[in-house]
């Protein structure tokens, strides 16, 4: 693939989870709140309810990633609300069957696997990974073992932190009030959102591509802000080797308090 072009693909969320991802520095926060993640879950149950044993293929939306061949990772341009979201949400499944002592495998595998560089050697992997400094950690938090890791002890210093944790206890108590935390309800709930729950994965080379196809799809929708159009402006028209720096530079501006950076005054 030239770093010019890119290829689209349509594939389940399972399908989705068996690469690596990660929400570059750059990227605004984790910003979905209780009505957002209800809102995800509420339409994709009626669609699993409705459908019965034949339940139909329900569409989430496209995703727009660069693909770093070098290290086998897709960063994540645009589409981070929804697949951080779903991904949270994974966890909660886990967890529910595990307090159940039912098999939660399959659903550990999407949320992390060995990863095996050039050589070989392999490492245990986060499938999606945020790296904006707002993110605080939360994420890795969950995907850990609750006997480790207890909810209750992650910090919600941040707006991200508190979104994440939040979302996490909004798809918990989803599952438990629409499955009454039924053992086999939550796994054929989790068959349906990682088979049958499909995205469209647009996967290019070239950082100012995929903006650009960011852009395009965003600014069709509900638009983007301020902030959001200077980021891609800069980053469209980086050269290569200034990505690094303009990262660094974005990274140092995320941390920020949101109403400084908008406004440009504390």
């Amino acid at each position: 693939m030239s770093s010019t072009s890119f290829d689209s693909d349509d594939m389940s969320v399972d399908v989705l989870l068996k690469d690596f991802y990660e929400v570059p520095v750059y990227q605004r926060e984790y910003v979905w709140e209780t009505r957002h993640v209800e809102r995800l879950l509420t339409d994709i149950y009626n669609e699993f309810e409705r459908g019965g044993n034949d339940p139909a293929e329900y569409f989430v939306g496209t995703i727009v990633t660069q693909y770093h061949e070098d290290k086998a990772f897709f960063e994540l341009i645009d589409g981070q609300q929804r697949i951080t979201t779903i991904y949270v949400v994974l966890c909660a499944i886990r967890d529910l069957l595990a307090e159940t002592d039912s098999d939660t495998e399959g659903v550990s595998g999407q949320l992390r696997a060995v990863k095996y560089d050039r050589k070989g050697r392999g490492s245990a992997q986060y499938r999606v990974k945020l790296q904006y400094p707002d993110a605080q950690g939360v994420l890795k938090s969950l995907v850990q073992d609750r006997d480790s890791v207890p909810v209750e002890s992650i910090s919600t210093a941040t707006r991200s932190a508190k979104n994440l944790v939040q979302a996490y206890a909004d798809g918990r108590a989803f599952l438990l009030d629409s499955l009454q935390g039924e053992p086999d309800l939550v796994r054929e709930f989790w068959a349906y959102l990682t088979q049958s729950v499909k995205v469209i994965r647009i996967k290019t080379a070239s950082l100012t591509r995929a903006l650009w196809i960011f852009e395009t799809i965003n600014q069709r929708g509900t638009g983007l802000n301020a902030m959001d159009l200077l980021k891609n402006l800069l980053f469209m028209n980086a050269r290569d080797e200034e990505f690094e720096t303009l990262k660094d530079v974005w990274k140092a501006l995320a941390v920020l308090p949101r109403h400084v950076v908008d406004t440009g005054h504390p």
